[in-house]
């Protein structure tokens, strides 16, 4: 019976069903901010979240910055070790390419002295003293064939003795020979 009076009171009072929507609508505005508050809450916690990761990224990529910075370091100190067995490639290039050259002339060397590389940017310059013993068309031969090496060439000093009563020569020769490093 009280549920029917109240029935009747909030039917029969105007006052009070402006009241009762009122609270309604009022509870139902709570729910949604509540709600939008806790989305509001959700969103700062992502984006602190975001910002920490951002701090460790930055921290890391300082870290790979510096040690990049060392890298590069050791990258041109790694350069010049490679210039210097580039050159040594060369060098076993030149003393191979000057006793194959030899060989193929029918040069008979009889003695070989190849002095320190003196080394530029970009090339070194190697310096071959010979000495030999060759017919004249055997020298004739390896002096060509210099000029067909894989390398720049030149005959610096050449100094040529023959023997009385035979074909034979006795050459003394400095070559310098030009190459990339």
């Amino acid at each position: 019976m009280n549920t029917k009076l109240n029935r009747k009171i909030l039917i029969a009072d105007p006052f009070l069903r402006y009241l009762a929507v009122i609270l309604l609508i009022s509870i139902v505005l709570l729910v949604v901010l509540l709600s939008f508050s806790n989305q509001k809450e959700r969103q700062a916690a992502d984006a602190n979240t975001l910002l920490q990761q951002a701090k460790s990224e930055f921290r890391l990529l300082k870290q790979l910055s510096i040690q990049d910075l060392s890298m590069t370091g050791y990258a041109a100190k790694l350069q010049v070790d490679i210039d210097k067995l580039s050159v040594l490639h060369n060098n076993s290039n030149y003393f191979s390419a000057m006793s194959d050259l030899a060989d193929r002339s029918s040069i008979k060397m009889v003695s070989e002295n190849y002095l320190t590389p003196d080394i530029e940017a970009g090339y070194s310059q190697q310096v071959a003293k010979l000495r030999l013993k060759a017919s004249y068309s055997e020298l004739k031969d390896y002096l060509d064939g210099l000029q067909e090496l894989p390398f720049i060439t030149k005959v610096e000093k050449l100094n040529i003795d023959h023997a009385e009563g035979t074909n034979e020569l006795t050459v003394v020769l400095e070559v310098t020979a030009i190459m990339g490093s």
